[in-house]
């Protein structure tokens, strides 16, 4: 039977990008919730998460939460971050495989323990990520010996869980990569972006910061055609590896 996961959104900008493509050619089936504006692309399931986590987790053989807008930090004002933190337990409590990305790396950190906060450095754009020793048996990231210059859009940081192994590091945000146990995994940077949404983000930044878009536009695609075949050659195999163990 195909492996079923659960791919929640925190952002309607923010899609699974090339993570769902992998996932259907993989053959798993792909469930999108999209919890910040109550949105299920699920007929079968509802548009709320349920006030018992389980009860996802047992459906399902495996987690992605994907980045957002919205921070840790504000949960009082976006109460279902705490349903997802209770969710990602749920799932690890259950040894289905977890992976979270930005937003979500924050909240499994948040979630077993570590504290999330306003990182020193602001980070857009793609920047160099260094394998660490830790990784060179990891299950996902085994094989990879050269930095990786990865997609990056967040203000918060974390700190790692007592249980966490750290795999990945980068510049003035160090935890870039992350394991608890056997298959939970956290990823601050985004790798499951494509074209289209590197596209669109960069837009988007441009109006934040009152620049030219078609400029600021042209500056980041000529980065992009450097570093995205391989982004999106490890987000294949970090993927494909992880879907393994669904």
């Amino acid at each position: 039977m195909a492996s079923r996961i659960l791919f929640l959104m925190n952002h309607a900008g923010a899609p699974p990008g090339t993570l769902m493509r992998i996932t259907r050619d993989y053959g798993a089936r792909a469930s999108v919730l999209l919890p910040l504006h109550e949105i299920s692309f699920d007929p079968a399931l509802p548009a709320r998460l349920p006030e018992n986590p389980a009860e996802l987790a047992g459906n399902f053989d495996g987690l992605v939460i994907l980045g957002g807008a919205v921070s840790v930090r504000n949960e009082e004002s976006h109460p279902f971050l705490g349903e997802i933190r209770r969710l990602i337990r749920a799932f690890g409590e259950n040894s289905r495989p977890v992976m979270g990305i930005c937003l979500g790396a924050q909240l499994i950190a948040s979630a077993y323990g570590a504290k999330v906060f306003r990182s020193p450095a602001f980070e857009f754009g793609f920047h160099r990520e260094d394998f660490l020793p830790e990784s060179r048996e990891d299950p996902l990231l085994r094989g990879f010996g050269e930095p990786l210059w990865a997609m990056q859009w967040h203000e918060d940081s974390f700190d790692l869980p007592e249980s966490a192994v750290l795999l990945m590091s980068g510049g003035e945000v160090p935890a870039q990569a992350f394991r608890i146990g056997a298959n939970t995994y956290g990823f601050q940077f985004h790798f499951e972006v494509d074209l289209p949404i590197l596209r669109r983000w960069t837009r988007l930044r441009a109006g934040e910061i009152d620049a030219d878009a078609d400029e600021f536009l042209a500056e980041h695609e000529r980065i992009w055609r450097r570093h995205q075949p391989r982004q999106e050659e490890f987000a294949r195999i970090v993927m494909t590896r992880w879907l393994d163990i669904t």
